[in-house]
């Protein structure tokens, strides 16, 4: 799916946006495109706030992305978005191991 990239909400995020890997990211894209599109919930973004960044920063209007229905579960969403981070080669040990809790904790209360 196609989504208006001025269309997608974008609430606090876990993971603040990096400028720096913004300008990478828009120069991967600009060589190889889009690997793995946004995801969102409704209009409202559940991973792939650098991603987003990076096509507005190139002048895009749209994104691919990969759209949950607007009812999903919260939790859900939210391992979606640390799950997202988590497995990032740009995360560092420390972030990794606050993520890697975080998604202990939502797994536990689910059970």
């Amino acid at each position: 799916m196609i989504i208006d990239v001025d269309e997608v909400i974008v609430n606090k995020r876990e993971r603040e946006v990096d400028p720096i890997k913004v300008q990478e990211l828009a120069e991967s894209i600009d060589t190889i495109g889009l690997i793995s599109p946004i995801i969102v919930a409704g209009n409202v973004l559940v991973a792939g706030a650098h991603r987003l960044a990076a096509y507005k920063l190139r002048g895009n209007t749209q994104i691919a992305c990969t759209r949950m229905p607007e009812d999903s579960d919260p939790d859900l969403l939210k391992l979606i978005e640390i799950d997202t981070n988590l497995f990032s080669k740009a995360l560092k040990a420390k972030k990794r191991t606050k993520y890697s809790a975080k998604r202990d904790d939502i797994k536990a209360a689910r059970l």
